[in-house]
This record gives C-alpha cells, structure tokens and sequence, in this order.
C-alpha cells in the first residue's frame, strides 16, 4: 500500500522539481534585497543553544506531558492507579 501512495504522489513531485528547475537565478536586486547568512561558530551556537534551551525543554515537557496527564488525573481522582503511563 505505501508503494502505490508513493507511486500516486510520483508524478506531482517530478512535476514541481521540473517548475522549480525552471525558476530563474537570483539578479542582482535580488542579492541586494536580501542579507547575507554568516555562519556559525562553536561558541556562537552553544551560546545559541543555551539561550533558547528552557523555552525548547518547556515545549518538550508540555508535548510528553499533554497526552499523559489528563488521563493520570483522570485516575487520581478515581483512586485507581493501576495501568498508570507515567
């Protein structure tokens, strides 16, 4: 079954790779309107990392946590405890 849901999805891909080859190259308004990316380094994406490290673990928690609390709560209250996921 997936063989054939890629061989339907098949045509329409190589479709939009033939459109997207035939885009033309940036001119030279283009380079201007647009900034030039700098790369970096290791302290600058530690630095990065460490920055946006408890907004990214909140988002964690919030995503293991949304599934799995309703229904601790939900047997909390009962008293039942038995077949906990936590």
């Amino acid at each position: 079954m997936p063989v054939i849901a890629g061989l339907c999805f098949l045509p329409l891909f190589i479709i939009a790779v033939y459109f997207l080859n035939q885009l033309p190259q940036p001119n030279e308004v283009d380079v201007a309107d647009r900034s030039k990316r700098s790369v970096m380094n290791s302290s600058q994406r530690w630095a990065f990392f460490r920055t946006f490290l408890p907004a990214m673990m909140m988002l964690l928690l919030v995503y293991f946590f949304s599934d799995r609390l309703p229904g601790f709560s939900r047997q909390l209250h009962a008293g039942n405890t038995q077949g906990n996921r936590l």
